[in-house]
This record gives structure tokens, sequence and C-alpha cells, in this order.
């Protein structure tokens, strides 16, 4: 394709020669196909697994063009961070990175990303008046979505900011493009980001590659309670004494108080030489405590971390052989999500685990027995209708 100037072959093979040239491997047809979008100014919207490399489309028009700048809107700091190691990764000593407030690479322009969250770009008027005085967003080329399916589930009373994302063209130039990612969209979800972001579905690229894992096998397991810690114990290794000998493993959970609880008593429970070989993430924890316990699960000093959210979403960390979800997650969309961030790597064979309380089968069973007698009642009503029909 050739058209104003722009030729398609051209762009793609710079950019599939220099991604190659650096990692040693060719990228995706899919992710030229977004990155080719977005040069053409087109909105896209991809769901694709995680640990697909969603992250590349974006990363990749700044291989041929220096003067390309993106602007990624991304939920957590812990997430802008380790996105933006990526980035320093891709481009070496020539990348600029901007993430919190770095006033002075922003007003001098010398930067190749920006990393903030909904609420810096949207509610910080500090910031948005800064913003204004330098132009810095006109210049913006693409802006990138991350995680966009907290666009549905955060909207709410959770945080606000997500359901007003659509203000975010009234800030750029007119056609800038935005991509939204995510690893789970059902219908729903999707439909709902194209209304909030205001995009045209006719005018789109978008791109569903589907997020089955097939190195990832899922059991349900029943526990007494919800704080029954016991049931952790069946799929930790009690008899490991070093580091090797415990699976790298994540135990999600769905508020904050169970991460110490669980922590504590898995530590009571191995050998005192892995008492430090078990940590626990939340939201509450400081941003230097993040950083350094999310460096050790990365590194392998730590071997069973127990978070909330804050440690799973986006966490690029490969080698995560357990996954743990303790309690009912709110949605089948949630746990998607949660054990989507084990077995990147799919050399390994990943095991992600479901732990639920016994009542809530007791409560599925009530149901099955309600359904079933009802259509036991269906039934006879309609033979009943029928007999006197005849």
């Amino acid at each position: 394709m050739q058209t104003r100037g722009y030729n398609s072959t051209d762009t793609r093979n710079l950019m599939q020669a220099t991604f190659t040239q650096k990692f040693g491997k060719p990228a995706y047809d899919w992710q030229l196909n977004v990155s080719e979008a977005l040069i053409l100014g087109l909105d896209c919207i991809v769901v694709a697994g995680t640990g697909s490399g969603k992250t590349i489309p974006f990363m990749l028009p700044l291989l041929g063009d220096d003067h390309f700048r993106i602007l990624v809107i991304s939920p957590l700091k812990i997430l802008q961070q380790d996105q933006a190691s990526t980035f320093y990764l891709f481009r070496s000593s020539d990348c600029n990175v901007c993430f919190f407030f770095c006033k002075q690479d922003l007003k001098n322009g010398v930067f190749h990303a920006m990393f903030l969250g909904p609420e810096m770009l949207l509610e910080h008027e500090g910031f948005r008046d800064f913003m204004r005085e330098h132009n810095i967003l006109k210049n913006i080329a693409a802006t990138v979505i991350d995680e966009a399916h907290c666009i549905s589930q955060w909207s709410g009373d959770f945080r606000k900011t997500y359901g007003k994302l659509e203000k975010v063209r009234s800030l750029l130039s007119p056609g800038t493009p935005l991509l939204a990612t995510s690893a789970t969209l059902c219908r729903a979800s999707f439909m709902d980001i194209q209304s909030k972001l205001l995009i045209d579905a006719e005018e789109a690229f978008l791109l569903n590659l589907g997020n089955d894992r097939f190195n990832i096998s899922t059991s349900v397991h029943k526990m007494n309670h919800a704080e029954d810690y016991e049931a952790l114990l069946l799929h930790v290794n009690l008899k490991a004494s070093t580091l090797d000998e415990l699976d790298k493993t994540i135990v999600f959970v769905n508020t904050v108080r169970p991460t110490l609880k669980a922590c504590r008593y898995l530590r009571d429970k191995l050998h005192p030489n892995l008492h430090s070989a078990v940590d626990y993430l939340h939201s509450y924890r400081s941003s230097r405590d993040k950083r350094k316990i999310m460096r050790r699960f990365r590194q392998g000093g730590i071997r069973i971390l127990i978070a909330t959210e804050a440690a799973g979403m986006g966490a690029d960390i490969p080698d995560i052989k357990v996954g743990i979800q303790f309690g009912v997650p709110p949605s089948l969309t949630v746990l998607k999500q949660r054990l989507g961030r084990i077995g990147r790597n799919t050399s390994i064979c990943a095991s992600g685990v479901v732990l639920v309380e016994k009542s809530m089968f007791q409560a599925v069973k009530k149901r099955r027995n309600k359904t079933s007698s009802l259509n036991t009642f269906m039934r006879q009503c309609s033979n009943t209708a029928r007999a006197d029909l005849q």
C-alpha cells in the first residue's frame, strides 16, 4: 500500500529489521498491523492473552521515527514502572521515558513515552495547566489505554475517572489515534470501551486474538471457610528447605486483610530458612516496598507472593508456575486476568488453582435443585395442557 507519500512495505520492513536486530527475533504480523494502524491514525482495540506482546505494537513506531511520542494511560504505578523499564530496554540509551512528573523533560520535549494514571491527566489541575501551557499533548502521536478492561470494572465507585476517559480526546490534537489493550474483554466490556472512548467500529482496527493459555491447567478445590489458610498447604511444598524447592507462586486474595494473614500462616509452616521467601503486596504498601518486593519476586528471592490486584495487573514475570485464587473472585473476567499472570513462558506447565468456600458449592447445589424443580414443574404443566387440548 502506498498513499500520500506513505509506503507500507518500507515502514513495516524498517520496523521489522530494527526489532529483529535488537531482540534477535521478528515481531509478529499482528504487532506490525497494529503499529501501522496507529501510524495511519486509526483507533485500535486489541484483545490478546497475557504475555502475548501487547506492548510491542505501541513501541514499534518509535523505531522508525524519533519524533513519534506516545502517551500511555496505565492504572498502577508499579505497572508504569515495569513498562518504562521495557521501553528503556527497547530503545536503550536513545529512549527518554517520563512517568510521574518529569517537568523539564516534558517542557523540552525530550521524551518518547509518557506514562500516567487517568487521575493525573484528568483531575490534576496543575499538571493539566503545565501541559497546556507548553503544548505538550498536542504533539502526542498516539495514546494507549492499557488494561482497558478497567474502564468497565473500575469506572463505578472505585475509580470514577475511568468512566471519563473520553475527555482525553479533547486534550489531544484532532485525529490522534487511541489504542485500547486488554487480555480479557467480554462482549459487554468491548462495547462499553467503544462507547466510552468514542471509538467508531467502522473506522477502527479491531483485533481479537483470544486469550486461551494452552500451558495452564485449572482446577477448583473446596476450602472450609473464607479464612481457611490451611487449604493453601496442599499446593505448597512444605518439605522445601531451599528456594529452588519452592515453585514460584502467586496467591491472589480479594481484599487487603488476608494478604498479611496468609503470609504469616505460610511462614509459620515453612522451614525457617524460607521465611523471607514469602511476602505480601497490596495497594497500601509504600512505593519503595512495592518496587523492592516485585524486584525480589522477579529475581526469585521471593517464591510465594500473596497479593491483591496491585501485584497481578501487568506484572511481566515469565516463570510463575503456580497461581492460586483464594476465595471466589469478583468475576470470571477477574479470574482470567489473575491466572493469566502465570506461565507466561509457554515452556512452563503452569497450574491455576481456585480455592472456593464450601458454602458456595452448597449455594450452587441449591440453585440447581430449584432449577430442576422448576423444569419438572414446567414439564408437568406442559403435559397437562397438552392432555387438555387432546
